[in-house]
């Protein structure tokens, strides 16, 4: 009879029992933060356009900057800051940034803010160079490849 397996069980109950009071696991080291105000549908994107839909009901539209970064992407950002005694300030603040696909037409991007606050922000996309093609492949030998060096 081999007692090694009896021991390892016996030696495992407490840390069970531990992970059992403690939860220890996923939970125990996630944070718990409100994700509510993410939405599936804040990015949607189709042939002819990008969209993305932002509730950002807590800042008025002279508080929220929405600018294009990097040449493929849309940045929010939202400031506000308020006084609440003499001096004392609270303030929110957050950015956002979307990278956007091929094709899209930054330049001509709107955004606006509907009564319930949430900010929209669309841009057309011009995907007509846009075709599928196969390329092929051809057997050299006398390619060279270099190597990349390493910071």
């Amino acid at each position: 009879m081999n007692v090694f397996p009896t021991i390892l069980r016996e030696f495992a109950k407490p840390l069970k029992l531990i992970e059992k009071h403690m939860k220890l696991g996923d939970d125990f080291f996630r944070p718990k933060v409100n994700l509510e105000f993410l939405d599936k549908n804040e990015f949607i994107q189709d042939r002819d356009m990008v969209q993305v839909r932002l509730p950002v009901p807590e800042f008025k539209p002279s508080e929220i900057t929405v600018k294009t970064v990097d040449g493929n992407a849309i940045q929010v950002e939202a400031r506000q800051k308020e006084e609440i005694n003499n001096g004392d300030f609270v303030g929110k603040y957050f950015i956002r940034r979307f990278v956007v696909p091929f094709g899209t037409e930054l330049k001509n991007a709107k955004s606006s803010l509907s009564e319930d606050g949430v900010l929209v922000i669309t841009a057309p996309r011009n995907i007509k160079d846009l075709e599928e093609r196969i390329i092929p492949i051809v057997a050299d030998t006398t390619i060279e490849l270099k190597k990349i060096s390493s910071p």
